[in-house]
């Protein structure tokens, strides 16, 4: 089950393949199967603190939110180590969801990221999440997961965007985001809206060309 059948058996020693198969039969009996046992319950907890959080403090809902990225980031990067298929995790939903998180929590008044961040969640990874079919079960840690990494980025961007309508009088403003009032001109929306977005997607598949061809290579 845990064979290492791939072009690397031909580089890597004997010994030095069984120990990594062990490391992996290690890791599904130990840490993936206790995830998903006890995925309902974790899941149940997380989004019980995020819903409540976003609906009454922006401020520890980011905090929150990041923090649950990175730990669905980790349980990401576990599965599919075990599964083998890490090279999963330089697709672009990943590489998208790192930079917001960076805006979030060092780059909150940057006018590029804010508008970078709001269009490709709302753009490309809602499309993702319709196109992946994600669905949020709360048995299973792949699906929760894959949901999450998708659309709580969206949901994050839309309470940015949409901050002082939602928490009203409470709101206080505590990381100097930009207040977008829909008064760009013609090419400033396209700017932002277009190009700094491909811009963006560019260097995500320059990088990813480079990895896949020349460093696994």
């Amino acid at each position: 089950k845990y064979d290492n059948t791939n072009e690397e058996s031909k580089t890597v020693s004997k010994e030095e393949l069984v120990k990594r198969n062990k490391a992996v039969e290690w890791a599904h009996e130990n840490i993936m199967v206790k995830l998903d046992k006890y995925a309902f319950l974790r899941s149940t907890i997380i989004f019980t603190l995020l819903f409540f959080f976003l609906g009454n403090s922006l401020k520890i809902y980011i905090y929150l939110f990041c923090a649950v990225t990175y730990y669905m980031l980790v349980l990401r990067f576990l599965r599919w180590w075990v599964k083998r298929w890490l090279l999963y995790l330089s697709e672009f939903c990943y590489f998208g969801i790192i930079t917001l998180t960076i805006h979030l929590l060092f780059y909150q008044t940057n006018k590029d990221l804010y508008f970078l961040t709001y269009t490709y969640t709302t753009g490309n990874m809602a499309l993702a999440a319709v196109i992946f079919n994600n669905s949020a079960l709360f048995v299973s840690t792949d699906h929760i997961s894959s949901a999450f990494l998708h659309v709580g980025p969206i949901v994050t961007t839309w309470a940015i965007r949409w901050r002082k309508m939602i928490y009203g009088s409470c709101y206080e403003e505590y990381f100097g985001f930009y207040d977008f009032y829909n008064e760009l001109t013609y090419a400033e929306y396209f700017s932002y809206f277009i190009v700094i977005r491909l811009i963006f997607w560019i260097l995500w598949a320059c990088l990813y060309l480079l990895y896949v061809n020349l460093i696994l290579s």
